[in-house]
């Protein structure tokens, strides 16, 4: 069996039991977010956007609903409401470094890399020494040619002093 078959199978069970969930209480977000993570996880980004809405509406004060929302969006190629979704998530909580992450990545596939520079610094300014937010602002730096020196690892010492951090 394939990993990725064995996954989608995983994925699956765990939809019914989150369905089952919902149906005992239709209140609780817990569940709706767990249906919406499946679908993501599957592909299914449609009904993964359904369900973190359900979720949005019943607790909207957690990033991690709008993250994927922007996951999904991102999924289905719609990069501006990815963007959208991915800077409601970092109005709600600013210290979710996957919100910034999420963001920052983003305006990297559309080749926006002033965008994405200044979203990872503005990223460092509070997940300090994260080394994917160093990874994203020596790609960036790299991509806009203000640095000939290509990105190898995610070692934040080496990031900070070839990239002048």
């Amino acid at each position: 069996m394939s990993n990725r078959f064995l996954e989608e199978f995983e994925l699956r069970q765990e939809l019914q039991k989150y369905q089952k969930a919902i149906q005992l209480d239709p209140n609780n977000a817990g569940p709706f977010n767990g249906m919406a993570d499946a679908y993501l996880g599957l592909g299914t980004f449609d009904k993964a956007i359904e369900y973190y809405q359900k979720t949005i509406k019943l607790d909207p004060n957690q990033a991690g609903p709008f993250n994927g929302i922007g996951g999904a969006y991102f999924g289905l190629g719609d990069f501006d409401k990815a963007i959208e979704y991915y800077k409601k998530a970092i109005k709600i909580d600013p210290n979710n470094a996957s919100s910034w992450y999420f963001l920052g990545s983003t305006y990297l596939a559309l080749e926006q890399y002033e965008d994405a520079l200044t979203v990872f610094k503005d990223a460092l300014k509070i997940h300090n020494e994260n080394p994917f937010m160093l990874n994203g602002v020596a790609l960036s730096r790299y991509k806009l040619k203000k640095s000939s020196k290509p990105v190898t690892r995610l070692n934040p010492v080496n990031v900070k002093k070839n990239f002048r951090l």
